[in-house]
């Protein structure tokens, strides 16, 4: 009987070889960004927990900054 894609994704994250590699990746990407999964779990915390009446109040007194638009963020697509 043939495997699941799940099935076999269970088995490599089980092997020592392929947990490395993902340590690897993880710790690359973690310095690379600065940004640590400890942050973005806070950060979402953060989120989660907010009182939106406060920070509703915050913009009507002006005292929060505005997040840039999304198309700063993002790369301008290129054309063909």
């Amino acid at each position: 009987m043939s495997k699941t894609a799940g099935q076999i994704g269970e088995e490599n994250l089980k092997k020592p070889e392929i947990q490395a590699a993902i340590q690897e990746e993880m710790a690359a990407r973690e310095k690379r960004t600065e940004i640590t999964q400890d942050m973005v779990l806070k950060r979402w915390w953060q989120i989660a927990n907010a009182d939106p009446e406060e920070k509703m109040e915050k913009l009507k007194l002006g005292d929060l900054t505005p997040l840039p638009s999304l198309a700063t963020l993002m790369p301008r697509p290129r054309a063909f």
